[in-house]
């Protein structure tokens, strides 16, 4: 009869379930396509399309339900927190877009917007730089 796996072997393989979980659920890295959908979403709020917008809020808000049904192992709980706290500042800046849009005065709200893009972006690298030191850890390729 075969032996267990070491104990490493379990962490790696744990650690490696719970990024692909995740990853689906939220990647880490956004591919080359996300450009051109910001600029088709760009182009439809210049228009005062938000339907696009409404999208990616309902998505984003189902990312969330997903996120919080997962149970990450004790090596991924800075990673986990990450991506929840990357869901929800994004659907915060979403929400804070769109009511921009629909203000009275949506040049002086989206300054506001502005801000909580760069706060976004900043807990996007972390995330990253989180992930990517994970799998340096236990040998994983991306």
């Amino acid at each position: 009869r075969p032996s267990a796996p070491a104990p490493a072997a379990r962490a790696r393989a744990a650690v490696s379930a719970s990024l692909a979980t995740i990853d689906r659920i939220h990647p880490a890295e956004i591919g080359g396509s996300a450009e051109s959908a910001a600029n088709e979403l760009a182009m439809a709020l210049a228009k005062g399309d938000t339907s696009g917008l409404d999208t990616i809020i309902r998505d984003t808000e189902a990312a969330k339900r997903q996120l919080a049904a997962v149970a990450p192992p004790p090596q991924c709980a800075a990673h986990y927190r990450e991506c929840a706290g990357s869901l929800d500042d994004g659907l915060e800046m979403l929400r804070a877009l769109r009511d921009a849009l629909a203000s009275p005065d949506p040049t002086s709200a989206l300054l506001g917007v502005s801000a909580r893009a760069t706060g976004l972006r900043e807990r996007a690298e972390a995330l990253q730089r989180e992930d990517a030191a994970l799998r340096r850890r236990y040998g994983l390729e991306r």
